[in-house]
């Protein structure tokens, strides 16, 4: 079973890392609903845009505020990610 620790909370969102992935070169964050706690979908890798993106669950519906959270916590990681590649 693969382990979970939050990772950083935001007005409406919360970002959990997924642990334990077996040595896998970049992370997955589950992100979370702060009010009720469900799950919304998850923010991954994908190689194609060599970017983290958004994968949203189905019949999700977001707002404006939650959108800002989720674009700012990739915007965050993308920075964290160039400047340890730069190392």
């Amino acid at each position: 079973m693969t382990k979970k620790a939050m990772i950083q909370g935001r007005k409406y969102l919360n970002f959990v890392l997924e642990l334990n992935r077996d040595n896998k070169k970049t992370n997955i964050w589950h992100v979370f609903n702060r009010e009720r706690g469900f799950l919304l979908g998850h923010i991954k890798w994908y190689g194609a845009w060599r970017q983290y993106c958004f994968f949203p669950l189905e019949m999700v519906v977001f707002s404006s505020g939650c959108l800002n959270d989720i674009s700012s916590f990739i915007k965050e990681i993308m920075d964290e990610r160039k400047k340890t590649a730069k190392k």
